[in-house]
């Protein structure tokens, strides 16, 4: 495994190790200690990619929106009739809860009250 390729992983982990920290534990408790714990890795890691906890919860937001869309595109682009389209917007939206992704969302909109970058 490269450098390069090491240092994209541990990215990774710090970004979806911030979007179940602030979903499980709230803005409050979110942390650059919590987020690399829940990454398993060093928090000075956090820095190191993201300068601040901030900047890490803005990049996990936007990653976390970019999987939700790829994710889900396709099962959109399918949809043709009104009918459809309720039944699937009420199945994403119990999926997204299900999975913890509309508490981060209320999450960084909370944090977004105190912290522009957010």
């Amino acid at each position: 495994m490269t450098a390069g390729a090491t240092g994209a992983d541990t990215r990774t982990k710090l970004l979806e190790g911030a979007l179940r920290t602030l979903a499980e534990h709230g803005i409050a408790k979110t942390s650059a200690r919590s987020v690399a714990a829940s990454a398993g890795v060093n928090q000075a890691l956090v820095f190191y990619h993201f300068g601040s906890v901030d900047e890490l919860l803005a990049a996990a937001c936007r990653y976390g929106a970019e999987q939700r869309v790829a994710r889900h595109r396709d099962r959109l682009a399918a949809v043709t009739t009104l009918t459809e389209l309720l039944r699937c917007g009420r199945e994403l939206h119990e999926e997204e809860r299900a999975g913890g992704h509309v508490a981060f969302l209320a999450q960084v909109l909370a944090g977004a009250q105190t912290q522009p970058r957010l």
